[in-house]
This record gives structure tokens, sequence and C-alpha cells, in this order.
């Protein structure tokens, strides 16, 4: 039942990034992992990850912790629905990709999951794994 929540906020409040991460799931190479939370997975040759609403793009070699951190911003999707891409994802892209962005995390000797939308990704990651942990279920 709590899946088909998840998919009905994800194809509905949350479709703009739906959308685009459809888009780049079936524009990009790479293999289909098992589905987690609901969420799809895919493995890519990319050296960095993504969530885009649902979708999960995980570079090589990834762990679970990143796994988490990925199904975080497909949890922040749920809940920002049409601002995820504002609020999350511009953000979230600038702090990875700008050069002055990690020129200041190497500086400063910050984590790059400091960011607001990346250490809210990791909370709510982690809240999702307790709250099923509890129920017996393992995410």
């Amino acid at each position: 039942m709590k899946l088909f929540f998840y998919y009905l906020l994800q194809w509905t409040w949350g479709l703009p990034q739906n959308l685009l991460g459809l888009a780049v799931w079936l524009a990009c190479k790479g293999e289909a992992q098992p589905r987690f939370g609901g969420a799809a997975v895919k493995r890519w040759r990319r050296s960095s990850s993504a969530g885009i609403g649902m979708f999960l793009f995980l570079e090589e070699g990834y762990d679970r912790e990143l796994l988490l951190h990925e199904y975080g911003h497909s949890l922040q999707s749920v809940i920002l629905g049409p601002l995820f891409l504002i609020v999350i994802g511009l953000p979230s892209l600038l702090w990875a990709t700008l050069p002055v962005a990690r020129r200041y995390r190497r500086r400063t000797g910050l984590s790059y999951y400091w960011f607001y939308p990346e250490c809210w990704a990791n909370y709510l990651s982690r809240k999702a794994v307790d709250k099923a942990a509890k129920k017996g279920v393992r995410l």
C-alpha cells in the first residue's frame, strides 16, 4: 500500500523531476539494478551519482551508503513535489560540479554531505531505514 502512494506522489506531485529522470533513464546506458524502496536504480558509467525523482543513477562500485543517499533525494522529491528541481536539484548539481564549490570544500575541509540538500537526503534515508527496520523490513 505504501508503494502505491510513493508512485502516486512521484507521478503526480513530483511529475517534472520524474519525467526528467525517465528521460535520463531511457537515454543513458547502464545496468538496471533491483528496485530500492520503490525507486528504479541504474548503475551507469559515470564517476558521479544522482537521484532524479524516483530514478537513481549510481556510479560503478557504489556502496549501500551511496544508494541510501540517492534514495534520500527520492524522498525529497515526494516531499517537495514540483519544487524539488529548484530547491534540491539545482543547488545539489551546482554544489557537486562547480569548480568554485569543489575548491571551497577542499579549502575548508567540508564534506560534500554538509550542504543542506545532501545532509537532508541522508537524514531522510536513515529515517526510512530505521522505520522499516522497526517493522522487520530491510530496505
